[in-house]
This record gives C-alpha cells, sequence and structure tokens, in this order.
C-alpha cells in the first residue's frame, strides 16, 4: 500500500503531528486513501494527545478521550498512520525537546523533564534514536543564537 509519514513540525513555538499518507489522490492527513473523512475517534485521540503530551499519557487515557477501547486505538493508529501510539508520543516530546534546545539556554537534563520524559537517561536514549546525535550535538548545530559559544 501507500507510504505514510508521519512527523512533527513546530508552529508558533510548539510541536503538532503532521500525519499524511500519500497516494495517487495526493496526501491525506490522518485518513485512508479514498476515505471521505477521518475517523473521530482517531482525531480525538490525536486531539488529546497534542493537548497532553507533556503530561504523563496512557494508552487508556487516550481511548477514553476518545470514546475508544485502547485496541481500537491502536489498530486506528497503525492503520491510518503507520505508528504507534507511543511512537507518536515520543515523537511530539522530542519536537518538543528540540525547540528547546534551539530557542533556550536550559540545561539538556531540566530540558527532558519539561518535555514530558522524566527519566534523563531515558531521553538521551529516545533523542539519540530520533535525531541521530545528542542533545547537546543537536543544540551546538542548531541553536538560535548570536555570537554565544554554548559547549
Amino acid at each position: 500500500g501507500p507510504a505514510a509519514t508521519v512527523a512533527v513540525r513546530a508552529h508558533n513555538g510548539a510541536p503538532a503531528i503532521v500525519c499524511r499518507r500519500s497516494s495517487a489522490e495526493g496526501p491525506h492527513i490522518g485518513g485512508l486513501p479514498g476515505a471521505h473523512e477521518t475517523d473521530q475517534r482517531l482525531d480525538a485521540a490525536l486531539d488529546f494527545l497534542h493537548a497532553n503530551y507533556l503530561q504523563p499519557i496512557s494508552l487508556e487515557a487516550v481511548a477514553h478521550a476518545a470514546s475508544a477501547s485502547p485496541s481500537t486505538i491502536k489498530r486506528l493508529f497503525r492503520a491510518h498512520l503507520g505508528a504507534s501510539m507511543i511512537d507518536l508520543l515520543v515523537q511530539l516530546r522530542i519536537g518538543h525537546a528540540c525547540h528547546l534546545l534551539v530557542t533556550t539556554e536550559k540545561p539538556v537534563g531540566f530540558i527532558a523533564g519539561e518535555s514530558g520524559i522524566a527519566n534523563p537517561g531515558h531521553f538521551f536514549a529516545l533523542f539519540r534514536r530520533s535525531q541521530e546525535m545528542t542533545p547537546s550535538e543537536f543544540r551546538r548545530r542548531y541553536h538560535l543564537r548570536t555570537g554565544c559559544n554554548l559547549a
């Protein structure tokens, strides 16, 4: 079938989920090619994730917000987005961390917590896997600074 692309982009300083599925008809946001509209339960789940990604979130909480069962949420995410709910949650959190790394001087360990990942070691591992560099390397490469030298 057509390939799905799931990405996180900054919008007015806040990450946003952008989910596209390409087909001959062009990209679709959140829906299967040919579908007349997206599944309202998926939309509600994505809205809940976007509004709460900095807080601890369980599959059960997302399912409740979407008026669906946890197994239905899992199925909708895989079928429509090609990713798990946890994959998208991590992308949102890493996207937020990237924003903080390039726009602030806050310590990396502090940014981990502010990005919804309480364990700094887990944050470093997730960040490295996602960005293929450490948070400090990311900051050195992309920081929006004028004339300051960050270590």
